[in-house]
């Protein structure tokens, strides 16, 4: 969070004091979206962790249809990524 103070300071400054350039606004928003990217994506976790992952009406979504498959049942290592049997 640190980087992206920085980086919003540069944007405001460049806002107060004029310097207009638009290649120095375009590299402090690149920046900033860098910085404050990981958060986002935690964040994306989070919401989706609370809200589960949808599905539709069969329930389970993309964590049910990726489950590992043979798991528990002598078919040697589990395979992870392969849809389940139906």
């Amino acid at each position: 969070l640190g980087w992206a103070g920085v980086f919003g300071l540069c944007l405001v400054a460049s806002v107060v004091w004029g310097h207009a350039y638009p290649a120095m606004r375009v590299w402090a928003v690149l920046a900033l979206v860098t910085a404050l990217g990981p958060m986002g994506v935690w964040a994306a976790g989070l919401m989706r962790r609370r809200w589960g992952a949808g599905g539709g009406a069969g329930g389970g979504g993309l964590d049910a249809e990726l489950a590992p498959v043979g798991v528990g049942e002598g078919e040697g290592a589990p395979s992870f990524g392969q849809r389940k049997p139906a």
